[in-house]
């Protein structure tokens, strides 16, 4: 597995409510980062933070880690 699964910090003076609905950001095209599609997501993830949401990134590495697999990820 080449993936990774990160907590966006909020700015100063933005308040989280954990309990609501995480919203998460998915880069699709590992190694490649598409400028527009950035703006779209950066934005997208800023007004669900003021709105109180955990923001999430899933993104993708250029090698795998060793030791992940699917399996070990599947069960946790």
């Amino acid at each position: 597995m080449n993936y990774a699964l990160v907590r966006i910090v909020p700015p100063e003076g933005v308040e989280i409510e954990p309990n609501r609905r995480p919203f998460i950001v998915v880069d699709r095209a590992p190694a490649t980062v598409r400028e527009s599609g950035a703006s779209r997501r950066t934005a997208k993830s800023a007004s669900r933070m003021q709105a109180g949401h955990p923001c999430y990134f899933i993104g993708f590495l250029p090698e795998p880690m060793p030791g992940q697999t699917i399996e070990r990820i599947a069960l946790r």
